[in-house]
């Protein structure tokens, strides 16, 4: 039974976590239907500290990336589908409360903080059909985000409740924060 138990846990932490539909590198004059307008994004992972091309979603109805010259700081909305980004000290306010929200509802967004003063890195993560909150530390030294995801700055400051309402579109459902 131990074995059993054993195999199954293994089973599961190695399984891949996806979508039916898996999120589309974003590109320039392509749909950005998935992210929020005035999102920002990088059109490939940065590498290091240099920053890549940089895409914006404008418009409302038939959103499209657009390229812009670089990030608009500080970054108040970020869309990742997939790969690690990366963000900097430079590119946000440090001290924000920031939402990690999936861009559907199997989406699983995980945020890694990692801190100039030595501390080991904190990693935040959703539960399916959830969100979740993380404020960036004044000592953060990076911040790498990863999944299918919207990043934005908290309406709430950290606390659930009724400010949040705008992250349940209609054809997601019932969302509840995770804490």
């Amino acid at each position: 039974m131990a074995t059993f138990a054993a195999t199954v846990v293994a089973t599961l932490l190695v399984a891949p976590v996806g979508s039916a539909d898996p999120a589309v590198q974003p590109k320039d004059g392509a749909p950005c239907d998935a992210a929020d307008p005035d999102s920002q994004t990088f059109a490939k992972p940065r590498s290091g500290t240099a920053e890549p091309e940089v895409l914006l979603c404008v418009g409302f109805q038939g959103r499209r990336w657009q390229r812009i010259d670089r990030l608009q700081r500080p970054v108040h909305s970020f869309y990742t589908y997939g790969p690690t980004e990366t963000l900097y000290p430079g590119d946000v306010n440090l001290g924000d409360w920031w939402d990690g929200v999936g861009s559907t509802t199997d989406a699983i967004c995980v945020a890694e903080q990692s801190f100039s003063d030595g501390r080991p890195s904190e990693i935040k993560t959703n539960n399916v059909g959830q969100y979740f909150g993380f404020k960036l530390s004044p000592e953060m030294a990076s911040l790498s985000l990863k999944g299918n995801c919207r990043w934005v700055i908290s309406p709430c400051n950290g606390k659930p409740g009724p400010c949040t309402a705008r992250y349940v579109p209609p054809t997601i459902g019932s969302r509840e924060r995770d804490t």
